[in-house]
């Protein structure tokens, strides 16, 4: 009898505590839905807010603005080029044998200015020369070959007078380092 009364109270002890953990556990999924319910609210504002924004950016007008914004940028961007520091970095690179024909340069909104370079060399040599040059300076780098020919009139054998056409990523940041 004793051993039966032990167990009806450990038993109603146990379904106190359980009933207990019940409701506790009841009031924080309750808090927890209410603060669901207040971040799908919020998300659903946020949701209009920014649909309400993207359609203000649609407009013709906003569109035109932000090529408007996209010029100038562009215009500043090569304005800040420096065709003395480009032209001065190659003078001291470029071996006495190679001879700048021409140079154009696509100067991006973020991100390196890409150089176009077309030089002409007596020999392929002397232009590996000047790459491996350009590639030991931290301002260029990706050293890549366009188009490499042969000018008329030049034998095989001497393999003279090389026009090579080239682009190159400058870094002006990267000056001095």
């Amino acid at each position: 009898m004793l051993l039966l009364s032990v167990a009806l109270v450990a038993l109603i002890a146990l379904s106190i505590w359980q009933a207990y953990g019940f409701m506790r556990y009841s009031s924080l999924a309750a808090s927890i839905r209410a603060d669901e319910r207040n971040a799908q609210v919020e998300s659903e504002a946020l949701g209009r807010r920014l649909a309400e924004l993207d359609e203000r950016l649609n407009r013709p007008e906003a569109t035109l603005k932000m090529s408007e914004i996209q010029f100038l940028n562009n215009i500043i961007a090569r304005k800040a080029f420096s065709w003395t520091r480009v032209f001065s970095d190659l003078e001291e690179l470029m071996p006495e044998s190679v001879h700048l024909v021409s140079l154009r340069p696509d100067i991006s909104d973020n991100g390196p200015a890409v150089l176009h370079i077309e030089v002409q060399a007596h020999t392929v040599q002397d232009w590996a020369k000047f790459a491996e040059s350009l590639q030991s300076v931290p301002a260029f780098d990706d050293v890549i070959v366009s188009t490499e020919e042969k000018r008329p009139g030049s034998t095989a054998a001497t393999s003279s007078d090389v026009n090579i056409s080239f682009s190159v990523k400058y870094h002006p940041e990267r000056e001095g380092q």
